[in-house]
């Protein structure tokens, strides 16, 4: 299945990449200079009350999720845990551009100009994923498992960890390198998912996953780093995320 990931993801890559040519007035080269990214320590006590929440989530002491609200009551519980990344991000956006870029990668420009394009690269990561993948299913069984209400948690939990590793690779710029930056950020992204493994009993064989995981994450964080953008990510994310669970027969 990795694979598949790796395959969906570097279309993905290369439609974003072919993106900035078309569209170099969204991705400018130069790096914005006006606003100083979050020190690295608050970024990653942020990260670790993000943390703290998930696992008062695993312990069932959120919102119930048992109930005919079950939809609603997990997209819910994924925007109470992912709240102390929402609530940086906005605050950064309401200070203007130049702050959202700096600190997190999210630019409040053009918005609905960049998802579209990340929807065109997550459509083109998606046939890609369902070529290599030995027991895919049918692309046109894709849309309906897609595109229902049950995944809006997933969605949101996806852009949580976007703006999160956002304000990491933001904060590492500060003290190390670009690359150093980006493998740094990545590793966090993979250790994050431990918590979850451990509290769910997770054999041990699952996880040297992480280091598969690690490998996308830095991919996705370099192609921020050339973008200074996370919009266009977001939907790439959920796609090749959904497919693991939607993308077999």
């Amino acid at each position: 299945m990795y694979s598949a990931l790796y395959a969906g993801y570097a279309a993905a890559a290369l439609v974003l990449w072919i993106a900035t040519g078309l569209r170099p007035a969204l991705w400018p080269i130069a790096a914005p200079t006006g606003s100083a990214p979050i020190p690295l320590w608050r970024s990653l006590v942020i990260v670790a009350a993000v943390l703290a929440l998930g696992q008062l989530y695993q312990a069932g002491l959120m919102i119930p999720e048992h109930t005919s609200w079950r939809d609603g009551a997990r997209l819910a519980n994924q925007i109470l845990i992912f709240l102390p990344v929402f609530v940086v991000v906005g605050v950064s956006i309401h200070e203007g551009d130049e702050a959202a870029r700096t600190r997190a990668f999210i630019p409040r420009s053009r918005i609905a100009e960049r998802l579209v394009i990340g929807c065109t690269a997550a459509a083109i990561a998606t046939v890609v994923y369902l070529t290599v993948r030995p027991d895919a299913a049918g692309i046109s069984l894709i849309p309906a498992r897609f595109f229902s209400w049950p995944n809006a948690a997933h969605a949101a939990q996806i852009l949580g960890e976007d703006f999160g590793l956002g304000l990491i690779l933001a904060s590492a710029l500060r003290h190390l390198s670009p690359r150093t930056a980006v493998i740094v950020a990545a590793c966090l992204f993979a250790a994050g998912h431990i918590p979850a493994m451990v509290t769910q009993g997770a054999p041990l064989a699952e996880f040297p996953s992480l280091v598969a995981d690690a490998g996308l994450a830095a991919g996705m964080m370099a192609l921020v780093l050339r973008l200074r953008d996370l919009w266009p990510i977001w939907p790439v994310h959920v796609a090749m995320d959904l497919m693991q669970f939607y993308g077999g027969r």
